[in-house]
C-alpha cells in the first residue's frame, strides 16, 4: 500500500477520533463551568451581608473572627487596601487557585483604579489555602512573600488545627508586610502572636456529595437517559464528519497530483479546523435537553464563539509552527526555548523574561537564524533609553485622593527589566460616583458602610500551599 493510499484510508478514522475527544473535553469544559458559577454563587459576600472581610458559612474560624475582621478594618483605614477571607469546606472537584481568581473578579475586592486587593481562600476538603493579590499588589507584596506567609506560618497553623489562629496570623503577616514593604523572611515570621496547636477548632461535617454535586449528576442523568440525546450526538458526529471528508477530497481532486503528497503531510488542516463542529453541536444538544427549547439563543452564541476561536487559534499556531525554508533551500528547525537564549540580545531576553514579547528561533545547518518576535502575555512599554519593550509599572502612590467632586491624582513608577532605568507619570483619578465605592484615599467610612467592595480586579499573583 503506497503512502497516499494509506493516508486516505486511515485518516478519517484519525479525524473522527478527534472529534470524540473534543466532544468528551467541551462536554467536561460545560460541566465544570456550570458548577464554578453555581459554588461562586453560593458564597456570601460578607460586604453585601454585613460589613466584614470575612466570609466563613460553616464558622471554622468564629473564636478570631472579629480580631480577623479588626484587622482588616484598619488596614482599609490606613491604606485603603483591601483583604477579604474566606473559609470553605469544599468547592468540589474545582482547582482552589481558579477558584480564588473568580472569586476575586466576581467580588472586585480592592479599589477600582489601584486594584489594591487581597483574597486570602481556605479550601478544608482539599487542605489547601490560597494567597490571591490584586495587579497593584504585585510591587508591594510579591509572589515571594505570599509564598513565605503561606507555607511557613498558614502550613504550620493548619496542620496542628489552628484554623483561627492561623488565619489571624496570616492576616498580621500581611499587614506587615503591605506596612514594611522591605521586610525580610526572619522579621516577618517573628512577631507571631500565638503557637501552632496551642488552640484547635473543630472542622464542620463535609458530605461527599452536596446539593451542587447532585444537581449536576441528575442533569447529566437526564440528558444522557433520553434516547433522542445519544442518537442526535452521533449523527451530528457522523454527519459533520461525511460533510467535512467531501469538502476535503473535493479540494484534494482538484490539486495537481505533485502537491497532494504535500497536502496530505500536512494534517489534513480542513479537516482539523472544522472537527470542533460535532463538538459544538453535542453542546447545543445538551443545553436543548437542560432547557426543553430549541430557541434559547445562549447555545448559539456560545458555539459559534467556541468554534471561531479554536479555528483561530489553531491556524495561528500551525502557521507559527510551520518549518521556514532556509535562503540556502534547507528546512530550518526551531529551538526550544532554552536554546533560543543564546541567540537572543540581552535586551530580547529581558522581554521574554517579564512575558512581554516571546521570541522563536529557527536555525538552519548552513548556521543562517530567522528570529520572530510575538506579542506576550502581558505587554510592555518600549523603554525610552534601550528601546525595548521593557518598561512595566512597578509601583503606584496616590498624591491626592479622588472626592465626588473632583479628580484625584497618582505616581506611578515605571522600570526598564533591562537597563533598569525608572521614571514617574502622573495620572488622573477620576472623580468618584456618588453610587460607587470610595477610593483608596477617601474617608473611613468607606470600612464601615460599605455595601461591597471597591471594585479591583485580580492581576493573577499570589501563591498557594497545601498541608
Amino acid at each position: 500500500m503506497t503512502f497516499r493510499h494509506a493516508a486516505l484510508r486511515y485518516a478519517p478514522m484519525t479525524a473522527l477520533l478527534r472529534s470524540l475527544a473534543l466532544v468528551c473535553c467541551l462536554l467536561g469544559s460545560l460541566a465544570h463551568a456550570d458548577e464554578l458559577s453555581e459554588r461562586l454563587e453560593a458564597v456570601p459576600n460578607p460586604r453585601v451581608h454585613g460589613s466584614e472581610w470575612v466570609a466563613d458559612p460553616a464558622g471554622v474560624i468564629s473564636r478570631r473572627r472579629q480580631d480577623i475582621n479588626t484587622a482588616i478594618g484598619q488596614l482599609e483605614r490606613e491604606t485603603g487596601v483591601e483583604i477579604a477571607v474566606v473559609v470553605l469546606p469544599t468547592i468540589g472537584a474545582i482547582a482552589p487557585k481558579a477558584f480564588a481568581t473568580e472569586l476575586f473578579q466576581k467580588w472586585g475586592i480592592g479599589k477600582a483604579g489601584h486594584d489594591n486587593g487581597l483574597l486570602v481562600l481556605h479550601v478544608l476538603d482539599q487542605r489547601r489555602v490560597e494567597i490571591e493579590t490584586g495587579y497593584g499588589m504585585e510591587g508591594v507584596l510579591p509572589d515571594l512573600k505570599t509564598h513565605w506567609i503561606a507555607n511557613d506560618i498558614a502550613v504550620p497553623f493548619f496542620k496542628e488545627g489552628s484554623f483561627a489562629d492561623g488565619h489571624l496570623e496570616v492576616v498580621r503577616a500581611l499587614v506587615r508586610a503591605i506596612q514594611q514593604p522591605d521586610i525580610g523572611h526572619d522579621e516577618l515570621l517573628s512577631s507571631l502572636g500565638s503557637t501552632p496547636g496551642a488552640n484547635q477548632d473543630a472542622l464542620p461535617e463535609i458530605p461527599e456529595y452536596d446539593e451542587i454535586a447532585l444537581r449536576y449528576t441528575s442533569f447529566i442523568e437526564r440528558a444522557w437517559r433520553s434516547l433522542w440525546t445519544p442518537l442526535a450526538l452521533l449523527m451530528l458526529a457522523v454527519l459533520s464528519w461525511y460533510l467535512l471528508q467531501a469538502v476535503y477530497t473535493f479540494r484534494i481532486r482538484r490539486m495537481p497530483p505533485s502537491q497532494r503528497r504535500q497536502v496530505y503531510l500536512g494534517k489534513f488542516r480542513y479537516l482539523q479546523y472544522a472537527s470542533v463542529l460535532p463538538a459544538g453541536g453535542a453542546a447545543f444538544v445538551l443545553e436543548c435537553a437542560r432547557t426543553g427549547t430549541f430557541f434559547s439563543p445562549w447555545p448559539v452564541l456560545g458555539v459559534s464563539a467556541f468554534s471561531v476561536a479554536v479555528i483561530r487559534n489553531h491556524r495561528l499556531l500551525k502557521l507559527r509552527k510551520e518549518p521556514r525554508a532556509c535562503v540556502c533551500g534547507q528546512v530550518m528547525r526551531q529551538l526550544s526555548e532554552k536554546a533560543d537564549n543564546a541567540h537572543l540580545e540581552p535586551g530580547q531576553s529581558a522581554e521574554e523574561l517579564i512575558k512581554s514579547v516571546d521570541y522563536d528561533v529557527w536555525l538552519c545547518g548552513c548556521g543562517k537564524t530567522q528570529i520572530e518576535a510575538y506579542a506576550g502575555d502581558k505587554p510592555g512599554e518600549r523603554c525610552e533609553k534601550c528601546g525595548y519593550l521593557t518598561d512595566r509599572p512597578i509601583k503606584r502612590r496616590t498624591l491626592q485622593s479622588a472626592t465626588t467632586s473632583s479628580q484625584g491624582l497618582r505616581e506611578v513608577t515605571y522600570a526598564c527589566a533591562h537597563c533598569q532605568q525608572q521614571r514617574k507619570v502622573e495620572e488622573t483619578i477620576a472623580a468618584i460616583s456618588t453610587s460607587s465605592s470610595s477610593d483608596s484615599g477617601s474617608s473611613s467610612s468607606s470600612s464601615s458602610s460599605s455595601s461591597s467592595f471597591g471594585g479591583g480586579s485580580s492581576g493573577g499573583g499570589g501563591s498557594g500551599a497545601s498541608y
